[in-house]
């Protein structure tokens, strides 16, 4: 089967490509980890911009896919959103919903809505606007009901403390003070095929992991299908949850590929059940970490000081690196050197510039 993978910045593609080496993979981006991988038949570059030119997306991926008879195409980063828009004018299956189903899930109010309907435990989120009144009574959290990586996130006491970008719409959210959970699921027509369940417990910023180890839990689980279900979902799905009061109360999700992914192992055949609709069962699952961002932490952060820290970084497997394929590994040097060049110019965070021409913020 030949796959094209997009979103190849990101390390999950890597992996993801890896998953599928069993398969003749093509991973495309305008910048790409991958690049020269084992792993992969060829690289390929798109020059259009999906927040800015979604035809010419269009026509570059559909060139792709003909000249390399591509049978699935997967997203895996924010790309996701704009896929969805077009995914019956791609000339193959595409791992994706449909975009009402995954703009739902990708805006924060929307999704909280979506949770409260199906009677799960929700923090109280209302929607910001400089004319309304809201009263804050504990500590909050206000956000973009569109962002990702946990940017723009700032916690506050009251609506003096609020400074925000005019462009974007924000919700204010009950800061919920507990263990924060993740979880990634590969789900057709409502089922789960794959699901991991993880603790954030190494993260830099607001809950952004940079650790990966599995742990069970049949009640996230239940609230995954609860989700999926309702929606009739297919595709991958990732959901952040705070842990308070013995219950798990969902904060936020993301509608495609999560580092949670590199928890399964190389040798899983997630397309193959996914086109069948066959559950996947793991016998083990990885612990991995984002090594370089952990070693910098452990330095800057004096992590290093923590035992627990030490075994965590020293007993986890990077996301990118592999002894038999040390390209991407490479890679990451100059692609991080592009995006720190990229955030220069545009005078953007290094973080906020790695998803600058795929974001989708409402437009």
């Amino acid at each position: 089967m030949n796959i094209l993978i997009l979103g190849g910045r990101a390390p999950v593609a890597v992996h993801l490509a890896r998953i599928l080496s069993m398969h003749s993979v093509y991973i495309a981006d305008r910048v790409s980890l991958a690049k020269n991988s084992m792993a992969i038949k060829e690289s390929l570059k798109i020059v259009s911009k999906p927040n800015k030119n979604i035809e010419g997306y269009l026509k570059e991926i559909n060139g792709i896919i003909n000249k390399n008879k591509i049978d699935i195409v997967i997203p895996t980063c924010e790309e996701t959103i704009y896929i969805s828009m077009i995914r019956d004018k791609l000339q193959c299956k595409v791992l994706v919903d449909d975009f009402q189903k995954i703009l739902t899930l990708h805006n924060k109010y929307e999704f909280i809505k979506l949770c409260d309907m199906l009677g799960l435990k929700t923090p109280k989120t209302e929607i910001y606007r400089k004319d309304a009144f809201i009263k804050i009574t504990n500590k909050s959290i206000i956000k973009p009901i569109f962002s990702r990586f946990g940017t723009f996130v700032k916690v506050i006491n009251n609506t003096n403390e609020i400074v925000i970008n005019e462009d974007n719409k924000y919700i204010i959210q009950e800061l919920i003070k507990g263990q924060q959970y993740c979880t990634f699921s590969l789900v057709k027509e409502g089922n789960i095929l794959l699901h991991v369940n993880y603790k954030t417990k190494h993260a830099i910023g607001m809950g952004t992991s940079i650790y990966y180890e599995y742990c069970e839990s049949n009640r996230l689980k239940d609230i995954v299908s609860k989700i999926v279900k309702e929606l009739n979902l297919s595709g991958q799905v990732a959901f952040d949850f705070i842990k308070f009061d013995n219950d798990f109360y969902p904060i936020e999700c993301n509608p495609r590929s999560t580092s949670g992914l590199t928890l399964i192992p190389y040798d899983t055949d997630i397309i193959g059940a996914f086109i069948n609709g066959e559950k996947i069962k793991v016998d083990k699952f990885n612990i991995t970490s984002m090594k370089t961002n952990m070693f910098l932490h452990g330095i800057f952060k004096g992590k290093f000081l923590n035992k627990e820290y030490r075994n965590d970084y020293k007993n986890s497997r990077d996301i990118v690196y592999d002894g038999k394929d040390k390209m991407p590994f490479l890679n990451q040097f100059w692609v991080v050197l592009y995006f720190l060049i990229l955030s220069l110019i545009y005078r953007k965070s290094i973080t906020g510039i790695t998803t600058f021409d795929i974001e989708y913020n409402g437009d």
